[in-house]
């Protein structure tokens, strides 16, 4: 497996763990209350509790198990590492559900790659997180100041590369991108 496959499995495998963490809490929460306190609770909060219980019982025991061994992991992280996560479930949440779709059939796609796809994939992500905010944001404009044919053309020109043009192409960016610093 691939380190990017097995990043967004851990991601999908903690993000998991976040959630049955957060339905044990909301269990354990429900259960300390007094019966007055309980009789208060939302029937959305009730109905939360519930389908996350109905979840739970639906997963196999192999699901479960490696749930509760991320769970395990994530309660070890530094708290500012979970606050990360919460914040990037939060973001999850918050996509409309076409864009989460689509972002689950390019993950699909991506899966079903050769392996020296992947790598350059994963070369091309590792290489554009490397450069500075500033830079990222040029690219990102001159990118967004093609029109369609120029872009499309500028794909069919590094597609058609090998991988050691590609990389000897990034690094003459890189060396221009530094000179304008």
């Amino acid at each position: 497996m691939s380190p990017i496959s097995q990043h967004f499995n851990n991601l999908r495998l903690q993000l998991g763990a976040l959630l049955i963490c957060s339905s044990m809490l909301l269990t354990n929460i429900s259960a300390a209350q007094t019966s007055e306190a309980q009789e208060s609770q939302t029937s959305a909060q009730q109905q939360s509790t519930q389908n996350m219980n109905e979840r739970w019982q639906n997963l196999s025991q192999e699901e479960r198990e490696a749930l509760l061994q991320q769970a395990e992991k994530f309660r070890a992280l530094p708290q500012a590492k979970q606050q990360e996560l919460r914040d990037r479930f939060a973001k999850w949440q918050a996509l409309p559900p076409e864009r989460q779709a689509q972002i689950r059939e390019k993950f699909q796609q991506y899966k079903a790659l050769p392996d020296e796809e992947k790598e350059e994939i994963r070369q091309r992500f590792e290489w554009f997180n490397s450069l500075s905010d500033d830079d990222k944001q040029l690219l990102r404009d001159k990118w967004q100041s093609l029109n369609d044919e120029q872009r499309l053309k500028l794909i069919e020109r590094f597609k058609n590369k090998t991988p050691a043009q590609r990389l000897k192409a990034r690094k003459r960016l890189d060396r221009l991108l530094n000179q304008r610093r």
